[in-house]
Order: C-alpha cells, then sequence, then structure tokens
C-alpha cells in the first residue's frame, strides 16, 4: 500500500493498555516534519486514546461472542425449541473454522446454522443500521459471494443466490 510513495518523515507510538501493546499509531509526512512539544504530547494523549478504544472495543468483542452460549442456555431450557439450538447456538461459526463461540469448521458446523448464517449476513446487510444505510440486493449478494468459502458455505451460498435471484 506504500510502495511509490514518498515520505520522508514518520513518526510512530505503540498503542498500550493495561501494560500490553495492542497496535501502533503511524503518520507519516511527505514532507520535513518537525514536530513541537505541543504535538508530541498531542500525539501521545491520541495513542492512549486509541489504545483504551481498542481494548474496549476487543473486551466489548469477547462479552459479544458469547451470546450464542447464552442462547442455547436461556433456549435449552424450552422443549419444544431444543430440535432448533444449533441455529443461535452454532449461526456465527464460520466455514473457514474462524467463527465463534466453538470454531468450528465447514461441514462440521450443523446444516441448519450454515444456512441460517447466510439470511443473518443478509438480513443485516439489507437493512438501515443507526450507523449506516442498506446495501443494495447487488453489494450484498456480491458481498454473500466473496465470502463463500470463508464465512459461508459455498453449496448453501450458490443456493441462496439462486433462489433469490
Amino acid at each position: 500500500m506504500l510502495s511509490g510513495e514518498v515520505f520522508v518523515a514518520h513518526h510512530a507510538v505503540p498503542l498500550i493498555a493495561k501494560g500490553q501493546v495492542k497496535s501502533v499509531l503511524e503518520v507519516f509526512h511527505r514532507s520535513q516534519l518537525f514536530p513541537d512539544p505541543e504535538w508530541l504530547e498531542f500525539f501521545e494523549v491520541l495513542a492512549a486514546q486509541g489504545a483504551i478504544a481498542i481494548d474496549n472495543a476487543s473486551e466489548e468483542f469477547q462479552i459479544m461472542c458469547k451470546h450464542p452460549v447464552y442462547a442455547y442456555n436461556m433456549l435449552s431450557q424450552i422443549f419444544f425449541l431444543r430440535q432448533a439450538l444449533n441455529i443461535p447456538y452454532c449461526h456465527h461459526e464460520r466455514w473457514d473454522g474462524t467463527g465463534y463461540p466453538r470454531g468450528l469448521r465447514g461441514e462440521h458446523i450443523p446444516l441448519e446454522a450454515r444456512i441460517f448464517a447466510v439470511v443473518d449476513v443478509w438480513d443485516a446487510l439489507r437493512s438501515d443500521r443507526p450507523y449506516r444505510k442498506a446495501w443494495s440486493n447487488e453489494k450484498a449478494q456480491g458481498y454473500i459471494n466473496e465470502n463463500r468459502g470463508k464465512h459461508f458455505d459455498p453449496v448453501v451460498v450458490d443456493a441462496f443466490l439462486k433462489m433469490i435471484a
């Protein structure tokens, strides 16, 4: 991404939260940059705030990843829903094994959860959210197709795209 750029100044500061390096904030400049103490202090404060935001987004993500387990535990108490528990429990698993809560891969993910995962993402992309407008059919289809074999079961994606065509 940086090839072809002509940067002559670079400043970097680690993003540290709770004693751990979370990332690095870097500033590249195409001309000489002689930062004064005020600029350096601002840069360090910005890095500290960024580290806190990244750390909070991580703890928050870990909590969010527990919702399939919570759903499984709550719904398993309802007798007539027991046969459908694989859907709330496994719909965030990914075909390539990078999902949650168990990191299942491929056909180890229950079929009903693989189907629901595609429908769930389709619905999320096609709906307005507070932070973005709904995507067009074409853009949502493109996203789902691009993620076949990564996020989604390729056979389910093919059937879904054929069905909505």
